[in-house]
């Protein structure tokens, strides 16, 4: 319920795992549509650098 409340005051979410999407579902439902949740996911066990989710955020859910 606190996080439904919380996310209406976002942009969006972005999701950053090291999967296919495992968690993202999760997120939107905990969200309750109140904002938008996008996936930003990794195979390989290569972790995100800070750039990389920075640029994700930017294109994703600030878009620009």
């Amino acid at each position: 319920k606190e996080i439904s409340q919380i996310a209406k005051r976002l942009k969006g979410i972005l999701c950053v795992e090291m999967s296919a999407g495992q968690m993202v579902e999760d997120v939107k439902l905990a969200v309750n549509n109140a904002t938008k949740v996008e996936h930003f996911g990794r195979f390989g066990g290569m972790v995100h650098s800070p750039e990389e989710v920075f640029n994700a955020l930017k294109t994703k859910i600030i878009g620009g």
